[in-house]
């Protein structure tokens, strides 16, 4: 048993409550005078905290004649903010064991008929693709807000199931919900996703209506929704409309022009340059959506000296997987020889090994290797391989 040091001040008593004591000896202090109303709830928090919920009935009872509506009390301005903040960290770093086990303190600690404790909570689920829970606890939140019902879309959209998303928006113009920014870009998305342009219309229409033009995530939504569904036009149209753009507008409207052929990956690759002479930064995906662009369009000389650009680090990204498939599809469409197909085969499952062997992880049964490939281990970058 730890032995208490009485002390007035919050933060000890609070230690105290998580360490834990005898039920004897709470009951002594609190006959001796040593709790206060002030001291006594961080100590009540900590006993929640750590379960020990019968001390905490304890306390709650003998600090007459304030007892069970100081427990209250303490419950609702101390317990509520401070499990908001737990399920918080965990939906940031997505640990859905500790997510489930703070639900079922809450339960236990009776605060769970809170609307602003549901509320979190169905966002912290639909974070963890747990759209079963977070389902179940929406349907019995008594307030269901604009932020209850964004969180089921995004979580819905996020797992690409998008009608069950759009369903979910139809309840909430149903209810008349109010929209605010974060509604419409997984709307979008959702539209994009199916293909369903009429339908993606009809949400740049409520755009327009509810003032979220100016809003850069929606407007790159509206972007990319137009682009996948073949309207390069209006997609075009709206981006040169912005008055903002940043990496992501860029390689949506880049990813449009090269997945659409008919003379349109040309127009990438110059959208691209456009990029770069206004001083944007390109990331990884922007020369994944350009790469692309250059295999569907044949401009295998112009995807090639890119890609020893990025090797040489010019741009300051960091070649990924993804850069090695662009490049294999694109020699391979092109016909060129077998054996440097095989050194980016190689080069790219060497990658791979690499940083999964960073992260700890046994992947010597997942990679084969490649037959006929050139030996480049000595340094010699990809340049080498081309000119042979």
């Amino acid at each position: 048993m730890v032995k208490r040091n009485v002390v007035k001040a919050g933060e000890f008593r609070f230690f105290d409550g998580c360490c834990g004591w005898e039920k004897d000896q709470l009951k002594e202090e609190i006959r001796a005078g040593y709790w206060t109303v002030a001291a006594c709830s961080p100590t009540i928090i900590g006993l929640i905290v750590v379960g020990n919920y019968i001390h905490t009935q304890v306390l709650g009872k003998r600090l007459s004649p304030h007892g069970p509506s100081l427990l209250q009390s303490c419950i609702l301005t101390n317990t509520i903010p401070l499990y908001f903040s737990l399920i918080e960290s965990c939906s940031s770093i997505k640990n859905l064991n500790t997510l489930r086990k703070i639900h079922a303190q809450i339960v236990t600690v009776g605060i769970s008929y809170h609307d602003f404790i549901r509320a979190k909570l169905v966002s912290s689920y639909a974070a963890c693709a747990q759209m079963h829970e977070a389902a179940l606890i929406f349907s019995r939140t008594n307030r269901q807000s604009t932020f209850l019902y964004n969180s089921m879309i995004r979580g819905y959209a996020s797992l690409n199931l998008f009608r069950q998303a759009l369903s979910v928006y139809r309840q909430m113009l149903r209810a008349g919900k109010q929209h605010d920014r974060r509604t419409l870009p997984s709307v979008l998305k959702c539209c994009a996703g199916l293909s369903a342009l009429h339908l993606g219309r009809q949400v740049h229409m409520a755009v327009l209506v509810h003032g979220f033009t100016d809003d850069l995530a929606t407007s790159n939504m509206l972007v990319t929704m137009y682009s996948k569904c073949g309207d390069l036009r209006i997609a075009r149209q709206v981006f040169d409309e912005l008055t903002e753009r940043n990496s992501v507008t860029w390689s949506a409207m880049i990813a449009g022009y090269g997945t659409h052929g008919c003379c349109a990956e040309a127009e990438a690759v110059r959208l691209f340059e456009e990029m770069l002479d206004v001083g944007e930064s390109p990331d990884a995906v922007t020369f994944t959506t350009v790469l692309t662009a250059c295999s569907h369009g044949g401009l295998t000389e112009l995807g090639r000296n890119l890609f020893e650009k990025m090797e040489e680090g010019k741009f300051g990204v960091e070649l990924g997987l993804e850069h090695y498939t662009c490049m294999v599809d694109m020699l391979g469409r092109a016909g060129h020889d077998r054996v440097l197909v095989g050194e980016l085969l190689f080069r790219g499952s060497y990658l791979l090994e690499e940083r999964r062997e960073k992260r700890n992880l046994n992947i010597e049964d997942r990679l084969s290797p490649v037959p006929d490939a050139p030996s480049c281990r000595d340094g010699h970058g990809l340049r080498d391989c081309w000119n042979r």
